[in-house]
Order: structure tokens, then C-alpha cells, then sequence
């Protein structure tokens, strides 16, 4: 029974990280860190479901709290901030928070039954920013890997290079670092490129 318990357990942690990083709670807890009243106001968040956020988080060893102050955590910080570039492993949390609420109709999805509207349409490829969200998850995930695969690729000779639905490019990327005289294509949707 202790194992079908921790199975169940498991959403919870993640949902009040993926719901952190959906809000942009982070963004707000650099530097010495604020109040929950701060955040709830800069998130347009209820205080109270704010505090029960922030206090999770710090519970969870995500974030710390300390005299009634909320601060990331110096380790996490750069994997959980917008900060001035893109931010891959905020993208890929994002996107997996999408991919919760899927998951969450698995029920009506084995019974065939028909998806609410806002899960049906092809948000990734119409709305900034959950295309967004897709493409930095696919680097988060991805990059990692691209060097693998370039080392079974004999590039030599080779004078042109294109990937097609290649998102963030970062396999294309790798490919051209490594064949620097060849001409690199992304061929992707435009709200992608």
C-alpha cells in the first residue's frame, strides 16, 4: 500500500511547482526576497491561496522563507526566472503544465468523450506564448542530446544543412558547429520562427 500512496502523492509536488512557474511567481522572489502580500499583488493572486503557494514552495525546499520573506533559492533561481533571454526549463515547466491539464482528463479521454474547447484547439501552434513554452521545452530537453546524435552523423562533405520542424534549432546548431562551410536551414511554422 505505501508505494500505491506515493503514487497518488506525486502530482501534488509538481503541480505547485508547475503552478509557480505558470503564475511567474519567481520572477518576484529575487534578490532578498518579499512578501506574500507582494507577490499576490504582482501575480493579480489571492493572498491567502498566494501564502499556501509560497509556503509549499519553501516547504518543498524550492524556495526559502525567512522572517516572513519568500526568496529563491540561489541554486534554482537560473532554472526558474525570466530574467532578460529565454529560459528553457521555465518553457519546458510551462509546457508540462499544459500536458497536467491533459493528463488530468485521462478519464474522458479512454472513454472517447469529447475534450473541453480550450484543450481541443491548437494552442502551440496559434498562442505566443504556450508556443513559446513548447519551443523552450524542446531546447530544455533536446540540447542535452544534440551532441550525442551529431557524433553518429558523418557531416563530412556536406554543403547544405536543413531541418525541417526543427523548433529551436538546436540540433541544426550542432550540426552546423561541426560542418562550419556548410549553409544551415530551420524550416519550421512561423509563430515558431
Amino acid at each position: 500500500m505505501d508505494r500505491l500512496l506515493q503514487i497518488i502523492a506525486g502530482f501534488q509536488e509538481a503541480k505547485i511547482l508547475l503552478a509557480a512557474a505558470e503564475l511567474g511567481v519567481f520572477d518576484h522572489l529575487t534578490g532578498a526576497g518579499t512578501t506574500a502580500r507582494a507577490v499576490a499583488a504582482a501575480i493579480s493572486g489571492n493572498l491567502r491561496g498566494t501564502e499556501i503557494l509560497l509556503d509549499a514552495l519553501a516547504a518543498l525546499g524550492v524556495i526559502d522563507k525567512a522572517g516572513g520573506l519568500y526568496r529563491n533559492r540561489v541554486v534554482y533561481e537560473p532554472f526558474l526566472t525570466g530574467g532578460e533571454g529565454p529560459a528553457p526549463f521555465l518553457g519546458l515547466l510551462r509546457h508540462r503544465n499544459r500536458m497536467f491539464r491533459n493528463w488530468a482528463l485521462l478519464e474522458e479521454r479512454v472513454r472517447g468523450e469529447p475534450l473541453p474547447a480550450t484543450l481541443r484547439d491548437r494552442d502551440v501552434l496559434s498562442d505566443p506564448r504556450t508556443n513559446e513554452a513548447f519551443i523552450l521545452a524542446m531546447w530544455a530537453g533536446g540540447t542535452p542530446n544534440a551532441p550525442l546524435v551529431a557524433d553518429h552523423m558523418d557531416l563530412s562533405g556536406v554543403r547544405t544543412l536543413a531541418d525541417l520542424g526543427g523548433g529551436p534549432g538546436h540540433y541544426l546548431a550542432e550540426f552546423a558547429r561541426r560542418a562550419p562551410d556548410a549553409e544551415p536551414y530551420l524550416i519550421d511554422l512561423p509563430l515558431t520562427l
